[in-house]
């Protein structure tokens, strides 16, 4: 009889010892699911900028998330072959960063080779603006004409871009028609560095552009 109680006894004593893992399994599983939405919340906020970018975020969360070190970094500016969530159209990425306010502009370039009548760079400028458009609604102003240039002829559509006498460029601005994501303001143009060899930059800047500028601004003039 004796040996029977001391045999229920340490089942006793090993079922409850079982029990704890389990509840502690149990609870750690649901403090887990609590978790989950409000990292999945957070990452997603981080993530809602262009390229996957948003605005006030530090130059170095910036570049954890790109995964590589910038190939130039100067007073705030820095230059990546990526981006945290990069387009295939864009082959570098350009982003402004003060220490107090972060991350204030993004850019990114696509070089396009091109005929000297343009076709091919106007039609990728075209492709871009179009997928903005999309997503950001009509630009607050388009241009697209020759500045006093002599290059007026077809084939000198490329020649008017290197010579700086032709535009060809759309512009959205927060003031004229709301952007998202705390953007101010964004720019597509088309650029050429030579008659078959050129570009198109598109350029975000956050509404706490003014004050990132101004604090980089004061940094670079505090050497003076």
């Amino acid at each position: 009889m004796k040996k029977i109680v001391t045999l229920a006894a340490a089942l006793a004593i090993a079922g409850c010892g079982s029990e704890q893992p389990a509840a502690t399994q149990v609870a750690d599983s649901a403090a887990t699911a609590a978790a989950q939405p409000a990292t999945q919340a957070q990452e997603q906020r981080s993530l809602s900028g262009p390229f996957g970018t948003e605005m006030g975020m530090t130059a170095a969360d910036l570049t954890a998330r790109i995964g590589q070190p910038p190939y130039l970094v100067e007073n705030g500016y820095l230059a990546f072959n990526s981006a945290p969530i990069p387009h295939p159209t864009f082959s570098t990425y350009s982003f402004v960063a003060s220490g107090k306010y972060g991350l204030c502009k993004v850019g990114a370039t696509a070089t396009v080779e091109s005929s000297r009548y343009g076709v091919e760079l106007r039609s990728r400028f075209e492709e871009i603006k179009t997928a903005l458009v999309a997503k950001y609604g009509t630009p607050s102003n388009e241009v697209d004409r020759v500045l006093g240039s002599t290059w007026l002829e077809p084939e000198d559509f490329m020649m008017g871009l290197v010579q700086k006498e032709r535009v060809l460029v759309a512009y959205w601005d927060s003031e004229k028609s709301p952007l998202p994501n705390d953007l101010g303001s964004l720019l597509i143009q088309a650029d050429a560095k030579s008659m078959t060899s050129g570009q198109i930059d598109v350029t975000y800047e956050y509404t706490n552009f003014g004050q990132c500028r101004d604090e980089l601004k004061s940094k670079a003039d505090s050497a003076l």
